[in-house]
């Protein structure tokens, strides 16, 4: 029943995904399981709920008059769990692969000026780079396209110097050092390297960031397909059996579908009668669900329609 479930759901999350980037051969011809995953991902970048923000004291140096105004913003959207899509490169969407993201759990934000009637900041040379941790986020250094903007090793000295609680240290040291090209050329590849960095003082430390896992060598989080195989299942199924208990037509469940509605944010769950309507059985809040994936901190209320 659960692998029914979680099927059900993931084609509706596909199905939306091929209608929106109707055009995108890559997705279109990519497998439900990679766009399910890859749009995991996309939805942990978007951080849809509130997080404690800490900027480190590199960053407090690096706010220009030129990027002040975006980036009092992005905390203020950060705290109050607005998100930060409209920040994000305009590749994240299309659930293309993102090394750095992926690889260091960092995430790059653009600088640039929201309008009032944009979905979209400018596109800006400077980028924000955080990293977010359940409830937390913080706020490294202010970056910039171009060569070796997503390898750069200050990034974890930058966390080593402020937060070295996030960081899980390992007791190796690779046999060679594992220059900035070769990084993003294993990254290219889907292949996993260990970071090593120097401290203050000049000694190698080699770490993972809390909360990454990689990616596999088709290029997915396996942060996030562990998410998808172990935690959403018994998500879903725990919403449809609540569902059912309140429900006075739960005889129909079993011919029922989930369908995904973004601009509603919201999942629905129902069945199409003889007018090609949907008549729903319930539905749930999508941002409840993805703030209990992400947080464990959202209660998921469901709508039961007698």
């Amino acid at each position: 029943m659960v692998d029914n479930l979680m099927n059900l759901w993931k084609k509706s999350v596909c199905d939306v995904v091929r209608c929106e980037q109707n055009g995108n051969d890559n997705i279109i011809n990519m497998p439900n399981e990679i766009i399910a995953v890859n749009y995991l991902t996309y939805i942990r970048k978007c951080i849809f709920y509130p997080v404690t923000v800490h900027e480190s004291n590199e960053i407090k140096n690096m706010i220009s008059n030129e990027i002040k105004g975006p980036y009092n913003t992005i905390k203020k959207r950060l705290s109050n769990g607005s998100g930060v899509s409209p920040y994000l490169s305009t590749k994240a969407s299309k659930l293309t692969f993102d090394g750095l993201y992926l690889d260091w759990n960092i995430l790059h934000l653009h600088l640039g000026n929201l309008s009032a009637d944009s979905c979209c900041a400018e596109r800006t040379g400077k980028t924000l780079h955080l990293m977010v941790i359940k409830d937390n986020a913080y706020l490294i250094k202010i970056g910039q396209h171009g060569s070796n903007a997503y390898t750069d090793l200050d990034e974890f000295k930058i966390i080593y110097n402020n937060w070295p609680d996030i960081l899980n240290f390992l007791n190796v040291t690779p046999d060679q050092d594992i220059t900035s090209e070769d990084r993003f050329k294993m990254r290219k590849c889907g292949v996993n390297s260990l970071t090593t960095f120097t401290d203050n003082t000049g000694s190698s430390i080699t770490a993972i960031p809390e909360q990454s896992l990689g990616y596999s060598t088709a290029k997915t989080s396996n942060y996030d397909l562990e998410l998808l195989d172990l935690k959403i299942p018994g998500l879903i199924k725990g919403i449809v059996e609540e569902a059912k208990e309140k429900s006075q037509n739960s005889d129909l469940f079993s011919k029922g579908q989930f369908y995904y509605y973004p601009q509603e944010t919201c999942f629905k769950f129902g069945i199409i009668d003889s007018q090609e309507n949907l008549r729903p059985l319930f539905e749930f809040s999508s941002t409840d669900l993805w703030k209990n994936i992400f947080s464990n901190s959202t209660e998921i209320k469901i709508i039961v329609f007698l």
